[in-house]
């Protein structure tokens, strides 16, 4: 199997794209990449930019165009438009994610809701079958329509309402990325691994293939983008007790792969690029393997390890997404300045006077006091627009991404040695001599107690909640 694998390669495009790759679009009359700057498209001189509306999030092919949810908004084109046309939607209906069911109806997931038009066309109506809120994601597969809003999946068959597939998930397993049909159910992909539901089972299986991004289905293989690379996976052995490992295609930080009938395309942080096979053949199925794939709650895995250490030790790359957020939206924001003031005046007059009367002086004398106040408050309301056009603040929070991640980066070798040590110690633990125990499970405890202290507690709590005394064993 290895040796098969070995000879899929992939081909990378002569000219890299303008900015950093977020979809590939290799369906259709022309060619078209997503970057964080707009949609570009190749041309024979290379790239040309047809939508400059911020960063793509999401891309779909419609009969005769495209439908793409950018950054400022929905625009979809059609043969024969010269231009993008912006779709309205309602008010506060930011589209995140796109999907076109087996009908031909398009699905917008926005912060306001979940919005469908029909095949024959129209406009987008908000769906009242799901509770009101923002939909994170929707994607389809098979003939179902599965939607994520809430911490809960959905599904949707065709023609019918939506179903509550599951709910209360833990982040990272929620957020939908992919739906695919395999042969023993349909797979949705999430951060943290994927979802198979099956028709008599739902499980949900962590691959160990880092932070998903995306994923498809492609003559029984399963490619994989993670923030590790692109990954393949014999389909055929997912879910199954000693299942495959996902074997590394390409390393690097991948964004997107999608599959068609020309191959299997990739974008990633170098570029785009096509995998080919001069074989022209299926992935077999794979054989077991010693290290059997953990599924959560069985046991600790390296994945729910490194989660809870990027929790912990807070270098979760969200939170940076977060503040690049933000500083986009700045301009929009006015500076607020108040001010108050008191004033006080106060005045005291004192006349004398003499009079003369029936033969006497009299001695006289007036007096006046006077109290004034006066209390001013002042509101002004400044916005900075030009901040809109200045990349200067994105140029900081980029930077600082590229330290975080080079932090993640150094945290995660640390506790990847660590957990892999305790595994070999383990082990040796196993077979070892009466005589050699005692220093083995010293060694043992000494490295759980670091693992404890990059993670909070957690591969403690972890392990004594699921009763795992070993996290490493061979497959039957």
């Amino acid at each position: 199997m290895r040796l098969l694998l070995a000879l899929w390669f992939p081909v990378w495009l002569s000219s890299t794209p303008p900015a950093q790759t977020t979809r590939v679009f290799p369906g259709g009359v022309h060619f078209l990449v997503g970057t964080e700057r707009g949609l570009y498209r190749q041309a024979h001189a290379g790239w040309s930019l047809i939508l400059a509306r911020g960063a793509i999030l999401d891309l779909v092919h419609l009969p005769g165009g495209w439908l793409a949810a950018a950054e400022d908004g929905l625009f979809e084109s059609r043969d024969g438009q010269s231009s993008p046309v912006r779709v309205s939607l309602g008010a506060g209906a930011r589209a995140r994610s796109l999907a076109v069911d087996s009908s031909g109806a398009v699905w917008v997931a926005t912060d306001a809701g979940l919005y469908s038009r029909p095949a024959h066309g129209g406009s987008f109506e908000l769906q009242t079958w799901l509770p009101t809120g923002a939909v994170r994601g929707v994607r389809a597969a098979g003939g179902a329509l599965y939607v994520a809003a809430g911490r809960a999946l959905w599904e949707r068959a065709a023609g019918g309402g939506f179903d509550l597939k599951l709910r209360g998930l833990e982040p990272g397993w929620w957020e939908l990325l992919a739906a695919e049909r395999i042969d023993s159910g349909v797979l949705l992909a999430v951060p943290s691994g994927v979802w198979l539901l099956g028709s008599e089972r739902v499980e949900a299986i962590a691959l160990g293939a880092g932070e998903l991004r995306s994923l498809t289905h492609r003559a029984g293989t399963l490619w994989l983008a993670s923030d590790r690379g692109v990954l393949r996976i014999d389909a055929h052995g997912v879910g199954r007790p000693g299942g495959p490992v996902p074997e590394l295609a390409v390393a690097g930080d991948a964004f997107d792969v999608v599959a068609t009938e020309r191959g299997v395309w990739i974008a990633m942080d170098r570029g785009v690029a096509r995998m080919r096979s001069p074989l022209n053949t299926a992935l077999p199925a794979a054989g077991p393997r010693a290290p059997a794939l953990r599924r959560p709650g069985t046991g600790l895995d390296p994945s729910g390890l490194q989660r809870a250490v990027l929790e912990y030790q807070g270098l979760d790359p969200r939170g940076i997404d977060r503040i690049a957020e933000r500083a986009r939206d700045a301009a929009w924001w006015p500076q607020v300045r108040l001010s108050a003031g008191l004033d006080r005046d106060r005045g005291h007059d004192r006349d004398y006077d003499q009079s003369f009367s029936s033969g006497a002086t009299h001695h006289l004398r007036d007096s006046s006091r006077t109290t004034d106040a006066a209390i001013g408050i002042d509101l002004q309301l400044t916005w900075e627009l030009a901040k809109r056009a200045e990349p200067d603040d994105l140029i900081a929070v980029s930077r600082e991404r590229r330290e975080l991640i080079e932090l993640r980066d150094l945290v995660l070798e640390r506790v990847n040695r660590l957990y892999y040590e305790r595994l070999k110690v383990l082990a040796q633990l196993a077979a070892a001599d009466p005589e050699q125990r005692a220093a083995l499970d010293l060694r043992a405890r000494e490295l759980g107690s670091q693992l404890d202290a990059w993670t909070g507690g957690h591969f403690s709590r972890r392990a004594a909640r699921d009763g795992a005394t070993t996290e490493w064993r061979q497959n039957p």
